[in-house]
């Protein structure tokens, strides 16, 4: 990170985290209302939206 707001764009990176992260809540908590039941193979997902939400 550098001192300089305009190349180091913290905000920036702090949206994608938070986009990503309201995603999987509300996600998570659709397939709860809809009685879908839980997976254990999907513990990774929020791993994933997370990393393509940073990264884009």
């Amino acid at each position: 990170m550098t001192g300089d707001w305009v190349t180091s764009k913290p905000l920036e990176a702090l949206m994608g985290v938070l986009s990503s992260s309201f995603a999987i809540v509300s996600a998570a908590g659709f397939m709860f209302l809809m009685g879908i039941p839980f997976v254990s193979q999907v513990t990774v997902m929020p791993f994933l939206a997370l990393a393509i939400g940073i990264d884009d």
